[in-house]
């Protein structure tokens, strides 16, 4: 009999041994995902390595194999490095990999719709059960099976898309650009570019050649990563309109559990070659990769903020390229200064567009200051709407608050209405006629009075996108509108269907939050306003004004998207802000060439990495003593090594959520050889904390 080692879904790195039935010996090698029963409970893990004989005694049995084939070598060595570089265990990185057991219910289509028709003599276009297909066609399980093992009939989750043709000629740019990756891909080596470009510059014209490239004239797969779900079935759309859906794959977190055993099982078996996604994408087990292209490379959403590991799942794309002598595009109009430092000391080389696509004239920005209190939207902005309205072109309004008022406070005594879960203030949705945290989901009724004096509550005037979308819709009663939010783009395809409106040229306004922020392309689109821009630039953090200016420019990339020019409405108040001269040109380049002298003057990124050490507990005074003691021990290593500095402990900025006070301690270090030892000794003392390294 033989054995194998198991590395388990559990928060452990511990490997486990387990016996290889008979039945499944020639299935099982390294790298195989399989079942087993651990701890009575039915869980997968996967082989690390196999063996002839071992002294445990008692061991339990493999249960099955999960998938046909095994993942490589190289998808084993990611795993170890997330796992020692974000300090989290080999199996809650391998947890990320599936999050259920559970397979999909197998739906076939046909690859050639004229084999087939059904008993009409009309012709299959759909998705069927082996059971519904053999019962429309009178075909057998014999008849079945010989076409599956030709291909005419495989499994899929949607109706074959045939591949599209390719219509865009390349600008001079664009094709110096596209030329120098082709030799990096021609070389089979890793290679990092920096792709930059104002937006409609046309940067995803580049990689989309870059990817044909790859499918025409090799046998390596792609991967392509984006920030957010709509923006990733927005590309996922454009991708499948140019290759086909037989070759691509979405991997996101909308996703049903067998919809995500199909696309992993069909990369796994190489019946996939292009897979687009989020950052849960990365952890995909796909082989034979030539080519990964992170688009929007500085969106925070890269970074998993909830949960260990605390990844950012650009900088795995990274290693994966390198892993896999790939080449890794990063896509940006505003870099992140990470990703620019790289390019200045040699690690990546630039890409540079820098003219829009189509010579799209700079848009027209006025930046209006909104101090007080607001009580009705200004006159230029009902003027801009109204004319784009006349003329049947589209406006986006940008509010970073969702729900419809913010900030709500006694009428009597002052205090302001905060959950009493968390440390921030209810705000009030109209939809749900409720007040609701927007940290724990707590709900309060409407009618609710102030918990210290009963005394009525009154809004401060803080507006959100709900209050945004009902002025408008009274204004505009004959306009189409739309909201994209959590709130009302939570449900699978939502967003699709409100981006395809907005292309397709049938909503008129679109009102939303970050969401709409993103690289959509929408070509109709001639106004866009930023309300209480200003906001943004009153957090705690030091790279605070680069994300200000990265959303400002991305937020104002969708207006005038061909020959157009489009107009810019910045509202906010900007007097003595550092940001001030950059943001009347939307001149993100400029910034960062001041910024980043100030970052070197003080040794802040990227010039050294910010690790935050944190500890969570229902008891305060237990959570904070338990954070000063960490704090003390790092501090005494921080003294020693000048490589090193330890901040005191403070609260995270809303300091209590759903009744757990959270404290972080923040560690800048240049060598991440010290700070491993370090954490390793600390880890070995107690373990009542989490690491986030490379925080965002």
């Amino acid at each position: 009999m033989r054995f194998c080692k198991v590395l388990v879904n559990i928060n452990s790195s511990k490997e486990y041994i387990y016996s290889i039935p008979e039945n499944l010996s020639q299935k099982i090698t390294n790298g195989s995902i399989v079942i087993i029963s651990f701890r009575g409970r039915k869980r997968y893990g996967i082989v690390l390595s196999l063996t002839d004989s071992t002294t445990i005694s008692n061991i339990k049995p493999i249960t099955d194999v999960h998938f046909n084939k095994p993942v490589n070598s190289a998808y084993i060595d990611l795993i170890k490095w997330i796992s020692e570089y974000y300090f989290s265990s080999r199996g809650s990185v391998l947890r990320n990999l599936l999050p259920s057991l559970k397979k999909n219910i197998k739906r076939y289509t046909l690859t050639n719709k004229n084999v087939l028709t059904d008993k009409t003599g009309k012709h299959l276009d759909g998705l069927y059960t082996k059971k519904q297909l053999m019962k429309t066609t009178g075909i057998n399980e014999s008849d079945f099976d010989k076409l599956f093992e030709e291909q005419t009939i495989i499994e899929e989750l949607q109706s074959i898309i045939e591949p599209g043709s390719d219509t865009v000629v390349l600008n001079n740019e664009q094709m110096k650009a596209y030329n120098i990756l082709e030799e990096s891909l021609k070389e089979d080596t890793y290679s990092a570019f920096l792709l930059q470009g104002p937006p409609a510059s046309g940067k995803s014209e580049v990689y989309m050649k870059a990817i044909d490239h790859v499918i025409k004239n090799t046998d390596k797969n792609i991967v392509l990563l984006l920030p957010e779900i709509g923006l990733a079935q927005y590309m996922y759309q454009k991708i499948i309109s140019r290759f086909g859906s037989k070759l691509t794959g979405l991997y996101n977190s909308e996703l049903s559990d067998g919809e995500r055993y199909f696309y992993i099982n069909a990369f796994i078996e190489g019946r996939k070659r292009i897979l687009v996604g989020t950052r849960s994408a990365t952890f995909v087990p796909i082989k034979n990769i030539g080519l990964i292209i992170v688009d929007e490379e500085q969106d925070m959403s890269f970074k998993q903020t909830d949960s260990a590991p605390y990844y950012n799942a650009r900088d795995i794309a990274v290693y994966s390229a390198y892993k896999n002598n790939a080449t890794i595009m990063l896509v940006s109009a505003t870099p992140s200064l990470e990703t620019y430092n790289n390019v200045l000391i040699g690690k990546y080389k630039k890409l540079l567009l820098k003219k829009t696509f189509m010579n799209t004239p700079i848009p027209e920005i006025r930046i209006t200051d909104n101090s007080g209190k607001r009580r009705m939207l200004p006159v230029y902005i009902i003027d801009a709407i109204s004319n784009n309205i006349r003329n049947k072109k589209q406006t986006m309004i940008f509010i970073n608050r969702r729900g419809y008022l913010n900030l709500y406070k006694c009428k009597q005594c002052g205090i302001y209405f905060s959950c009493d879960n968390c440390s921030v203030s209810y705000s009030y949705h109209k939809s749900s006629n409720e007040f609701l945290c927007h940290y724990c989901g707590s709900k309060k009724p409407h009618n609710s009075q102030c918990p210290k004096c009963k005394g009525k509550l009154v809004s401060s005037g803080v507006w959100g996108t709900e209050k945004i979308e009902e002025i408008i819709s009274k204004m505009y009663p004959d306009a189409s509108i739309k909201r994209m939010d959590i709130d009302s783009s939570s449900n699978k395809g939502v967003r699709k269907q409100i981006i395809d409106s907005m292309i397709n040229g049938e909503t008129d306004i679109l009102i939303g939050t970050q969401m709409i922020s993103k690289g959509y392309d929408i070509p109709n689109v001639n106004t866009v306003i930023i309300l209480n821009a200003d906001n943004a630039l009153h957090l705690p953090d030091f790279r605070t004004e680069e994300r200000f200016l990265q959303l400002l420019v991305q937020t104002a990339g969708r207006a005038g998207r061909r020959n157009e020019k489009g107009n810019i409405i910045i509202e906010g108040s900007f007097d003595g802000m550092n940001v001030s001269d950059f943001i009347k040109n939307l001149d993100y380049d400029s910034f960062v060439d001041i910024e980043m002298k100030r970052r070197e003057e003080l040794e802040f990124p990227p010039f050294s990495r910010v690790m935050r050490i944190i500890v969570k507990g229902k008891d305060k005074n237990k959570t904070i003593k338990n954070i000063n003691e960490i704090f003390s021990m790092i501090d005494k290593y921080a003294k020693k090594n000048r490589s090193i500095r330890a901040f005191p402990p403070m609260p995270q900025i809303v300091e209590q959520v759903a009744g757990v006070y959270r404290y972080n301690v923040y560690i800048f270090y240049k060598e991440f050889k010290v700070i491993y030892n370090i954490i390793n000794k600390l880890q070995s003392i107690r373990n009542d904390f989490s690491i986030d390294n490379d925080t965002y």
